[in-house]
């Protein structure tokens, strides 16, 4: 079973990291535990749904070199996703939903509401 954390906080310093994204563009930090092989980090589909219900897909997804397995031998680490929200209409003090599935047959799907007005 794979579990799905959000976060916001990075390793990076927040003065680094702000000058490391676009003006415009969110970074959404996703840590993620169970995975049988690193093959399975593209298996996550992330999106975030706006006031207007469109779902955004992100422009740009990686990782962060933290990939470690358990005493199980099950991998996590963190995902990385780069929305772009003011291009889809969505305005820094909008309350979105973040949007997590996977591929598999489960139709499991995670929905996280937040408020963008508060990372100010």
């Amino acid at each position: 079973t794979t579990t799905v954390n959000s976060t916001s906080t990075s390793s990076v310093q927040p003065q680094a990291l702000a000058r490391s994204i676009p003006d415009g563009q969110l970074r959404l930090d996703l840590v993620v535990a169970g995975l049988s092989d690193l093959k399975q980090r593209a298996a996550y589909k992330v999106g975030l749904k706006g006031p207007d219900g469109k779902l955004l897909a992100p422009v740009k997804s990686s990782y962060v070199n933290d990939w470690k397995a358990d005493g199980a031998g099950k991998l996590g680490g963190t995902l990385v996703y780069y929305f772009e929200p003011t291009k889809a209409g969505i305005n820094a003090n909008d309350k979105v939903d973040l949007i997590v599935r996977t591929e598999s047959d489960s139709g499991c799907v995670y929905a996280v509401n937040f408020d963008l007005g508060q990372f100010y």
